[in-house]
Parts: structure tokens; sequence; C-alpha cells
């Protein structure tokens, strides 16, 4: 009986383990994920930016 209860127990503390590093690894894919969208939508701001910088600067030039 204790070893029953000792044993089910253990595969309930390992099962709340798995599923929380699960969680965890789930969360930080999400992050990552967020994170990187943020970077190319910086840098193609960036880019926008880039290029009209250089439109004006032609436009300008021609006047």
């Amino acid at each position: 009986m204790y070893r029953e209860q000792n044993r089910y127990k253990e595969q309930r503390d390992g099962e709340k383990k798995w599923n929380e590093a699960k969680y965890r690894q789930q969360k930080q894919h999400i992050t990552n994920k967020y994170e990187t969208e943020a970077q190319q939508h910086l840098f193609h701001s960036y880019q926008l930016q880039k290029q009209f910088v250089y439109f004006m600067l032609d436009h300008t030039k021609k006047d």
C-alpha cells in the first residue's frame, strides 16, 4: 500500500515537473517568436526610412 502511494506520488511529481518544463519551453518559444518579429519590423522600418531619405536627397538634388 505504501509503495503504491509512493509510486503514485512520484509519477504525479514527474508529470508536474514535465508539464512545468513544457510550459516554460512554450513560453520561451513565444517570447523568441515575438522578439524576432519585433526585430524584423524595426529593421523593415529602418529600411523604409533609409529609402525615404535617399529619395528625398535625390529629389532635392534635381531642383
